[in-house]
């Protein structure tokens, strides 16, 4: 990142596709070491394993992703499917099962496991690919995570696409607004949750004191539609925050966290989103039962609104909006169904 952490180096996803990009990853920059990609240039370039396509082999149930790299990088033929007249041949993956080996006591001695998350370390990922193909960038990406060895810190932007996280989360750990890869597996992960363990004191330090909002409370300027989704991810992550603390029995966090990001991002200059009924548990829960029906009557409220306009319309021409606020309100309705009134 120049001019911040030129130690760190940030990797543009949909570059990762191309041989250029993946050469320069590969060398030094600034204080930056290359990239931990072990295979050479000739696995990369340009027409070759630009999609590994999913060819099932019932006899492999499960592959070693260090094995499956080594593979590719020799070009072995236990991967190569001729298709067309077949004079051509392309790279294959066998099982969308894969699984990572790890040494749980180098892991240890490298000193990344916050102290509470000891005993969730495990000696071994598994993991279902989710894909019928990977991509180049993909392919990249598994590199590292089988060279690197946990030794450089691998993470993942929480804005990237959901299939480009290749069904890892489980071993996701949220830290702001990235998502970390540790070799550690939350027991109380669900795959239709949020991803990742909310490692708290991190996200406090980088969402409460690091991270600027300027301009978000301002309601005199004008965010479209694109620039709404940025805000719309900090909210998620302030959400969560909130849920975190409150689920470990700090109901003053969980206040503070869910005051703060409604105080940086207020409804009249960042509108109400699909993100802000996941602060209506928090709130009630910690006395805010007003500001909580404030938000959910809002947001029902405006929501039914702009269905009601799209219906006098051709609805075709409004599907993603009207998808988005259908979203909305069922995230209502989920946030109304979890507040539990107490008995007088």
């Amino acid at each position: 990142m120049e001019g911040v952490r030129t130690d760190v180096r940030v990797a543009v996803l949909s570059y990762l596709n191309t041989d250029w990009y993946i050469q320069q990853m590969k060398r030094p920059a600034y204080k930056s070491q290359p990239l931990p990609i072990s295979m050479g240039d000739a696995s990369y370039s340009q027409g070759n394993n630009d999609i590994l396509y999913y060819n099932p082999n019932e006899a492999v149930k499960e592959l070693d992703l260090k094995q499956f790299i080594g593979l590719v990088s020799q070009n072995s033929p236990l991967l190569r499917q001729s298709y067309g007249d077949g004079s051509q041949q392309v790279t294959t993956f066998p099982t969308s099962q894969f699984y990572l080996n790890v040494d749980t006591a180098a892991v240890k001695t490298l000193g990344i496991i916050p102290q509470d998350r000891q005993k969730q370390l495990v000696d071994r990922l598994d993991w279902s690919m989710g894909k019928r193909a990977i991509e180049k960038k993909n392919l990249v990406i598994l590199d590292m995570i089988a060279t690197n060895n946990w030794k450089r810190p691998i993470y993942f932007s929480s804005t990237v696409a959901p299939a480009d996280y290749m069904n890892l989360q489980p071993y996701f750990q949220l830290e702001g607004m990235a998502y970390r890869l540790l070799p550690l597996k939350d027991p109380n992960y669900s795959p239709r949750g949020d991803e990742g363990y909310v490692e708290k004191p991190i996200c406090y330090e980088e969402l409460m004191k690091t991270f600027s909002y300027r301009g978000l409370n301002n309601a005199t300027i004008f965010y479209d539609e694109n620039n709404l989704r940025f805000p719309a991810n900090y909210r998620d992550k302030f959400a969560r925050l909130a849920a975190a603390y409150l689920a470990a029995g700090d109901k003053a966090k969980a206040k503070e966290v869910a005051e703060k990001c409604l105080a940086v991002m207020p409804d009249a200059a960042i509108p109400f989103d699909y993100y802000t009924p996941q602060l209506v548990p928090v709130l009630y829960a910690v006395g805010e039962k007003d500001q909580a029906n404030a938000i959910l009557d809002k947001l029902t409220a405006r929501s039914i609104q702009i269905l009601s306009y799209y219906q006098t319309h051709d609805g075709a021409l409004f599907d993603d909006a009207q998808r988005g606020l259908v979203h909305a309100l069922e995230r209502e309705q989920v946030a109304a169904l979890g507040i539990v009134e107490e008995c007088p």
